[in-house]
């Protein structure tokens, strides 16, 4: 007898062949165990990548800060070759209203001021070129020249101004006005920085207590404030004669033509007119000789006349 064919088609099921079935699935219990493993795991990698960037960090700033220890400790160098002693020499020196350097007397006849910054490339051109020139009319008693710290160009602008404000306490204005300019063509930004500030003033032999006792002082802060404030141009160099700007602070011919012409022109003729003066007492010298002379003419023709006289009456007796 035939047996019927199974339902399921020829294919014999696992029990009858003696093959295992697969385990049953559990479901999705073993897929979200894997992702929250990797889960973890990404967590765990993250956290040792901001603890390695923390650790860079923290290099990073020590490095800067120890260079920075360096920077403020290590010594700078600080020429004061570029004083220009013979500029100011016989030069009175003194403060203007403002308490800011003068050059010349306060009562010249031309008052010439210079807004300048010692982080101005050109302002170190007009204390290299020009300079000396407009000095020769305060030493012809032709003008004044005030100096006006301002605040343009780079590096630290405002501690040269103050280094130079407190070199004036001791007189010292001018000498330390000049080795700021020098620096700045030196050292470029680097010029002013706190260890060359000091070492100048060792090297220009100033009293360092004193200095460094002026620098923060009221006094000296409120002459800041105002020289950023109400004593202030946003141009420099600018060159002022008797209160009217100069169009153009590096020209010295129009410098030169506001003042009158070349240094000392208005008292060349001053100088010429004794000459002139002299001379005219020599042809009044002359004068009395020709005055002396006369008598003598006169002398002569009086003695004519009476010989002649005399003559007339010896013949008349005749």
């Amino acid at each position: 007898m035939t047996k019927r064919a199974s339902k399921s088609g020829s294919t014999p099921r696992p029990t009858e062949t003696g093959e295992k079935r697969p385990p049953a699935s559990t479901g999705g219990g073993g897929t979200a165990a894997k992702i929250k493993e990797r889960s973890e795991k990404r967590k765990l990698e993250q956290q040792r990548e901001r603890q390695r960037l923390a650790v860079i960090a923290l290099v990073v700033v020590g490095i800067i800060g120890l260079m920075l220890v360096l920077a403020r400790t290590q010594p700078a160098d600080a020429p004061i070759d570029g004083v220009k002693t013979a500029f100011y020499a016989g030069l009175e020196q003194g403060r203007d209203e403002n308490g800011l350097p003068r050059l010349g007397s306060a009562d010249a006849p031309n008052r010439i001021v210079e807004y300048s910054s010692f982080g101005c490339p050109a302002c170190r051109t007009f204390h290299d070129e020009t300079l000396e020139q407009v000095l020769a009319y305060v030493r012809s008693g032709q003008a004044s020249f005030t100096f006006v710290p301002q605040f343009t160009g780079g590096g630290n602008v405002e501690g040269a101004n103050r280094t130079a404000l407190c070199a004036l306490e001791q007189n010292r204005f001018w000498e330390m006005h000049d080795i700021l300019f020098d620096w700045q063509g030196r050292f470029s930004t680097n010029a002013f920085n706190e260890n060359r500030l000091r070492a100048g003033v060792q090297a220009l032999g100033l009293d360092e207590t004193a200095f460094f006792n002026c620098f923060n002082t009221a006094a000296t802060n409120a002459l800041i404030d105002r020289l950023k404030t109400t004593i202030r141009r946003d141009s420099t160099p600018t060159i002022t004669i008797n209160g009217v700007d100069v169009a153009n602070a590096l020209d010295m011919t129009e410098i030169s033509s506001r003042l009158g012409g070349p240094a000392g022109a208005p008292l060349a003729p001053a100088t010429e007119e004794p000459a002139a003066t002299e001379a005219a007492p020599a042809a009044t010298a002359e004068a009395p000789a020709a005055t002396e002379a006369a008598p003598a003419a006169t002398t002569e023709a009086a003695v004519t006349a009476e010989a002649e006289a005399t003559a007339e009456a010896t013949e008349a007796g005749s």
